[in-house]
């Protein structure tokens, strides 16, 4: 399955070391201006490539210059070694699929069709602002999978981030629906669908730009007891889509400018309670000058930093894995027993296509009720 792993701009001449699914892997620019992602380890000794040299699309292990090209092919190894061709041949170092798409880098162990690819091209508007960023975050892997499709914490975690509220005054809940269940298959297009009502008893959404400039106003206003405007109230809604167990793919409006937008969001395991988050967000652009386009830029960046860096980042960190008698689930659950089961399933057919230090084929993520 496809997994974010960088963003474009950390990739420049020199390569990069990331994670997938736990397992290092260096990724590096061919000599077409493409990506190619290599097991981070020279077939050699097992130095890491990513400390390497790139030249001409290939990747010189520094150590002892053992150099390979983007399929993991030795292409050359020093006369002082003294190996024949059929060594060469032999010491090949494990190939990723590697793409960029949305202002990311993303690494498979499969290419497609068996790995449908994240994101689906025929969806994005012809012209865009794009917003991209990483940042680390904690905690049980498990719980961040379980978290993608939770519907009901937005109304509190988020309240204020999102609809301009408080944990005393959130927005409502006015509909939703989920579409994934446990006969689903990645990616599950759409998984769940909500909609939100924000009503006139607090200012206008933070959705709204600029973000962090609005909520710090707003907070100081509201510590200086000076009278803060109130807006008419206003639905929000929100379509997610579920198209790898580490990454969600959201379509929704920005607040009451009602500007359409599409965000992607997902996990890159270093291990089983570290993770690098990524995210691209775009809207529609058509030439507009280049302060509603740094705005917006802004806007974004603010939201997910705080909205997934923060508010979540501070409860799923320290949050434990329920399971069994101890998961008392309720009717929204539907959707976590669902993801559950869709994992299982893909680790069961897919689990020999990767590496014996890989996270997923060890992960015990399931349903009990499936199983």
């Amino acid at each position: 399955m496809w997994v974010a792993v960088a963003v474009t701009d950390q990739l420049g001449t020199r390569p990069i070391r990331a994670h997938y699914w736990g397992s290092p892997v260096v990724v590096f620019r061919t000599d077409d201006g493409g990506v190619a992602a290599l097991a981070d380890r020279c077939a050699h000794r097992g130095v890491p490539l990513s400390e390497g040299t790139v030249r001409d699309g290939t990747i010189r292990c520094d150590f002892h210059h053992f150099r390979f090209d983007a399929t993991g092919s030795c292409v050359e190894v020093p006369s002082e070694f003294e190996v024949d061709e059929n060594f060469r041949q032999r010491c090949t170092v494990r190939r990723y699929f590697a793409r960029e798409s949305v202002g990311l880098i993303w690494v498979s162990a499969e290419d497609e069709p068996e790995a449908p690819f994240p994101v689906d091209h025929r969806l994005l508007p012809e012209r865009y602002v794009l917003q991209t960023g990483h940042f680390e975050v904690a905690g049980d892997l498990r719980v961040w999978m379980d978290h993608f499709l939770d519907i009901p914490h937005c109304v509190w975690a988020h309240a204020e981030t999102v609809y301009g509220g408080s944990q005393n005054a959130p927005a409502d809940l006015l509909d939703h629906k989920i579409d994934i269940d446990t006969d689903s298959t990645y990616p599950v297009r759409p998984a769940v669908a909500m909609k939100f009502g924000v009503p006139d008893r607090d200012p206008v959404a933070s959705y709204d730009l600029l973000t962090l400039a609005y909520t710090t106003a707003i907070r100081l206003a509201r510590r200086l007891h000076l009278p803060v405007k109130h807006a008419r109230p206003f639905t929000q809604g929100l379509e997610v889509h579920l198209v790898t167990p580490l990454c969600q793919e959201t379509h929704g409006r920005i607040g009451r400018m009602s500007l359409p937008f599409i965000g992607w969001s997902g996990l890159a395991p270093i291990d089983e309670n570290r993770h690098q988050f990524f995210y691209s967000g775009i809207v529609p652009w058509n030439g507009e000058g280049r302060l509603r386009r740094a705005l917006f830029r802004t806007a974004v960046k603010h939201f997910a930093e705080r909205h997934l860096g923060h508010e979540d980042n501070r409860f799923l960190a320290a949050a434990a894995y329920v399971e069994g008698e101890e998961f008392h689930d309720t009717p929204m659950d539907t959707t976590v027993r669902a993801m559950r089961s869709l994992f299982a399933d893909y680790q069961k057919r897919k689990a020999h296509l990767y590496s014996s230090d890989s996270l997923l084929p060890q992960l015990d993520y399931h349903d009990e009720k499936t199983s």
